[in-house]
């Protein structure tokens, strides 16, 4: 184990901490840590850990008050050399982004679960939100949200199912109060291929219909 820690107050770096622990001459665990107040960087902090020389999880945090990056967190996990869940996130004030997330799920290379998520307030985007699972490298669930309100889109939200890569039911809702389309929904349920029920609803005020 070697660890070494760093503080000065009229210099430029304020806190370093740098952590190492090795049992078999690999890195078992290296940690880093940063901080300052009249540099750039408020906050960095490293860790990695590791067990047979690969990679078991890795997280990465940063902040920063005047800079652009408010917040930016990542996390990496894997057993045994594929990516089993890789989580994204990222938040800022003062730029354009908001909150971005990102998840991935995998058990064995193929994706299992994707979401992502985005969230603004200054920007277009309000929040879109993309989520997708599969089990055989089809797809088992894909639904899509978008909301806005200085955009035209007010909600489209659409879902879609399938099991044996036929589509079991697609619902696409969309719903606008300054845009001419009201209420729109429309549902497809299927199950050897033929149509079982389809059903299409059109609602508006200002309108024609």
């Amino acid at each position: 184990m070697a660890e070494f820690k760093w503080q000065s107050s009229n210099g430029r770096v304020q806190m370093a901490e740098f952590k190492w622990q090795s049992s078999n001459g690999r890195v078992q665990m290296a940690e880093f840590k940063w901080q300052s107040s009249n540099g750039r960087v408020q906050m960095a902090e490293f860790k990695w850990q590791s067990s047979n020389g690969r990679v078991q999880m890795a997280e990465f945090k940063w902040q920063s008050s005047n800079g652009r990056v408010q917040m930016a967190e990542f996390k990496w996990q894997s057993s045994n050399g594929r990516v089993q869940m890789a989580e994204f996130k990222w938040q800022s004030s003062n730029g354009r982004v908001q909150m971005a997330e990102f998840k991935w799920q995998s058990s064995n290379g193929r994706v299992q679960m994707a979401e992502f998520k985005w969230q603004s307030s200054n920007g277009r985007v309000q929040m879109a939100e993309f989520k997708w699972q599969s089990s055989n490298g089809r797809v088992q669930m894909a639904e899509f949200k978008w909301q806005s309100s200085n955009g035209r889109v007010q909600m489209a939200e659409f879902k879609w199912q399938s099991s044996n890569g036929r589509v079991q039911m697609a619902e696409f809702k969309w719903q606008s109060s300054n845009g001419r389309v009201q209420m729109a929904e429309f549902k497809w349920q299927s199950s050897n291929g033929r149509v079982q029920m389809a059903e299409f609803k059109w609602q508006s005020s200002n309108g024609r219909v």
